[in-house]
């Protein structure tokens, strides 16, 4: 294969190249507006606190949810009760797994982060109207569905991120 190949899109449509490029530029400006705004939470416990809003849940259920490897999951955990966000308690359902919820903290936290993220949404989106915000909020859910139904990718696979 030569550069050509690349440059082609590899027989991709003229749609799926602008998409794979303007996803690669979305998460790079993403990366750079998150490291330069001072937020409460970094991501992973941000989106930890958002699916435990609901109420407490099984590590594995938070693991399933995210997508993530229960591993992962249980690191970004130990360090939020080590910061007083979540805490564990026995699962009556299973007495070999444990139940995590937020604590009062946590959930003040999260809710300052999604204010800020929020209001910087709202800052950047001033310009569209709501059936423009509206369509766009479901083309983002229909591809999220799209992207976590497929799984994670294996090792050595490239990702979209």
């Amino acid at each position: 294969m030569d550069g050509t190949d690349l440059a082609q899109g590899n027989g991709a449509s003229p749609g799926t190249q602008a998409i794979e490029h303007d996803l690669a530029v979305l998460v790079r400006a993403l990366e750079g507006l998150y490291r330069s705004r001072k937020y409460p939470l970094d991501r992973a416990q941000y989106l930890l606190l958002l699916a435990l809003r609901a109420g407490p849940r099984p590590s594995g259920d938070l693991a399933a949810t995210l997508a993530l490897d229960h591993s992962t999951v249980t690191r970004q955990l130990a360090a939020l009760e080590k910061g007083g966000l979540i805490a564990k308690r026995p699962n009556p359902l299973d007495g070999r797994s444990a139940l995590i919820e937020a604590t009062a903290e946590g959930r003040v936290r999260c809710a300052e982060m999604q204010a800020l993220r929020l209001s910087r949404l709202e800052e950047m989106l001033a310009d569209w109207s709501e059936p423009e915000r509206q369509r766009f909020a479901a083309d983002i859910a229909r591809f999220n569905a799209q992207v976590m139904g497929r799984g994670r990718a294996t090792p050595g696979e490239p990702g979209l991120g």
